[in-house]
């Protein structure tokens, strides 16, 4: 079945998708085994333990069973690793030179290296939400979130300690400032607004386009 199949057939039934698409010049790209075992055989395997707990069927069918790759040429995983090279780039010296204390655009991009935050947790996290948890200080991800499992506990790595990152959280409460990053998580959460006056909103879609840029 190709992916998206009642968007791009929206007047066929599933069950012809798959025959439709063969017989495009150019076929779209279809399910990938994961998409088919985390979504479609989940659902099916909730549904039919369901049936079992009711004493509808006897067992459930579909234990075990998955969508596995056969055959074809294997596709360039969608995310690659950075090398040495890109990081140097991306962390060019003269972003960090010392012309005093590191603002918005450093810190968002030394804290994405450090503790691998998504834009989106990075963007919305509140002061209160860097504390010390059995003394260490952490960045507590507890804000809306892609998943109810994104919800962690992340302590400061030794490298933003020694860049003196508790100097920069003390400058912004004394600013009274109630985010990490105010200026992203304003202009974030103003797209956000455009976006649902417009009938368009979906969760965390905006931060990422925000990202504080060093390099302007």
């Amino acid at each position: 079945m190709p992916s998206s199949a009642t968007k791009r057939f929206p007047s066929l039934p599933l069950s012809e998708t798959a025959e439709a698409n063969r017989k495009r010049a150019k076929p779209y790209p279809t399910l990938e085994p994961k998409t088919i075992n985390d979504k479609a055989l989940a659902r099916l395997h909730g549904l039919l333990n369901w049936a079992v707990r009711q004493d509808i069927i006897p067992d459930n069918p579909a234990t075990g069973v998955k969508a596995e790759m056969t055959g074809g040429t294997a596709k360039t995983p969608p995310r690659v690793p950075f090398a040495p090279g890109d990081l140097t780039k991306l962390f060019a010296p003269r972003l960090f030179a010392p012309e005093g204390e590191f603002g918005e655009a450093q810190w968002a991009m030394l804290i994405g290296l450090f503790a691998g935050l998504r834009p989106s947790e990075s963007a919305q996290m509140r002061l209160d939400s860097v504390r010390r948890e059995r003394g260490v200080l952490c960045f507590v991800v507890e804000e809306e979130t892609k998943t109810e499992g994104s919800r962690r506990i992340v302590p400061v790595h030794s490298t933003l300690m020694a860049l003196s990152f508790e100097s920069f959280i003390a400058r912004l409460r004394e600013a009274g400032t109630t985010h990490l990053f105010p200026k992203w998580y304003a202009d974030g959460m103003q797209a956000k607004a455009r976006a649902r006056t417009n009938g368009k909103d979906t969760l965390n879609q905006y931060f990422p386009r925000f990202i504080p840029d060093g390099s302007t």
